[in-house]
């Protein structure tokens, strides 16, 4: 039996497919930045769509932010419409604990009490008055007299209301015949409008009369009972409530607490503030005590080398003070005989035994150096000035030479030796 040549058998068409598919893999293998692919955003297929949620997202995102930023605003505003309301609630509080604030408010309610009285009693006067103009038509007199006679009794007693008032707001006292007077002006007028409306308008002018009495009556105890509330409050207003009013209402929102006098004062060297050039040419008695004494916390090393280097050594001792950076060693005596300057020390230096060894560094030299040179500035001059008031007073002693300068005795004593060692 023959076989067809171009028949394969299944195995053959296997291998054939593993070539071509290994051939194809091998292609793309082949091809670079295939792993682009693998990002969403890198994808062309998808990019379209990654494009459309990256807005998306964008857009929520700025959504966000802005519900975030309105609901900030929102809870701010409300805040600061409770600290408000809270604000002025304490503010309230405290106006009606101050004395001064009570003082105001017991005028201003003065002021509308006594007016809604007043008003009261003239409404209800007008009402008595029709009983009055009816009683004159029944004696055959005009109406309008009747009117006019309520109008003046009414105005009468408003009057002497407003009078008392007037006196009792300023201290004022009625006493004597006079305070009778007032007491008939005030309570005639309103009885004789109650008799008259008796006879002319009956039950209901008399309530009309009655009550123009009361409300009289009660604008005069207001007057007086709130004059004396006054009175009593302005008693307790102290100075310092008066002055922060007068600040508040000139346009300060505290009063403006004066300023001590240390406060004001610039702190400084008291040596260079007073003109002196070193500590113990400051006086005993400075001319402000208080910046003196708050200089003193400031007094460090340096003073205290300067109040050494100003005493006077032993005849023949050496000098306490700072060695020279222009001469070889510490100053010496003048009976002193010439010794050897001393090596100056540039290694290690232990100042005692439990001490660690520390090296002199160029910067601690540096501090030093300048020290030294302000302090020998500072005694060239005060040196001069020695030598100044000597040629103007050569036969001046020490004590009036150190008097007349503000020197310290021993600080002249020194300095006059040295100029007469020098010529």
């Amino acid at each position: 039996m023959k076989r067809r040549g171009n028949n394969a058998t299944p195995a053959e068409s296997v291998v054939v497919a593993v070539q071509q598919q290994t051939a194809q893999a091998a292609e793309l293998a082949s091809i670079a930045g295939q792993n682009r692919l693998a990002d969403p955003r890198t994808n062309p297929a998808v990019r379209a769509h990654a494009d459309g949620l990256r807005d998306e997202q964008h857009r929520r995102t700025l959504d966000a932010e802005h519900a975030r930023s309105v609901r900030r605003h929102r809870v701010a505003d409300r805040r600061a419409s409770h600290a408000e309301k809270a604000l002025e609630a304490l503010q309230a509080a405290r106006e009606t604990s101050s004395p001064a604030r009570s003082v105001l408010a017991l005028h201003t309610g003065r002021s509308r009490f006594l007016a809604a009285s007043l008003a009261a009693s003239l409404a209800l006067s007008a009402g008595s008055a029709s009983g009055v103009a009816r009683l004159a038509e029944k004696l055959a007199a005009p109406a309008l007299a009747g009117w006019v006679a309520e109008v003046g009794m009414t105005g009468l007693t408003t009057a002497v209301v407003l009078y008392r008032s007037h006196l009792a707001q300023h201290g004022g006292k009625v006493v004597g015949w006079q305070n009778k007077v007032l007491w008939v002006l005030m309570l005639g007028p309103l009885l004789a409008s109650v008799v008259a409306n008796a006879f002319g308008a009956g039950l209901v002018g008399i309530a009309c009369s009655v009550g123009a009495a009361a409300f009289s009556l009660l604008s005069y105890v207001i007057a007086d009972a709130s004059a004396t509330a006054m009175r009593d409050q302005a008693v307790k207003v102290t100075g310092a409530d008066e002055a922060g009013l007068r600040a508040v209402a000139m346009g300060h929102e505290e009063p403006a607490a004066e300023a001590s006098e240390l406060a004001r004062i610039t702190v400084s060297d008291p040596r260079e503030s007073d003109g002196y050039a070193r500590w113990d040419e400051i006086p005993t008695s400075p001319a402000d005590p208080e910046l003196w004494v708050s200089e003193q916390g400031r007094v460090t090393v340096e003073q205290v080398a300067a109040f050494l280097a100003d005493q006077d050594p032993p005849d023949g001792a050496v000098t306490s003070s700072v060695p020279d950076p222009d001469s070889g060693g510490p100053h010496r005596s003048a009976n002193a005989p010439d010794q050897p300057a001393a090596d100056p020390v540039t290694g290690p230096v232990q100042i005692d035994a439990d001490q660690p060894v520390r090296p002199i560094g160029s910067e601690d030299a540096d501090r030093v150096t300048s020290a030294v040179t302000a302090r020998r500035i500072a005694g060239q001059n005060t040196r001069q000035r020695v030598a100044d008031y000597l040629s103007q007073n050569p036969d001046a002693q020490t004590r009036q030479i150190a008097e007349a300068l503000g020197l310290s005795a021993s600080t002249v004593k020194r300095h006059r030796r040295e100029i007469q060692s020098s010529q």
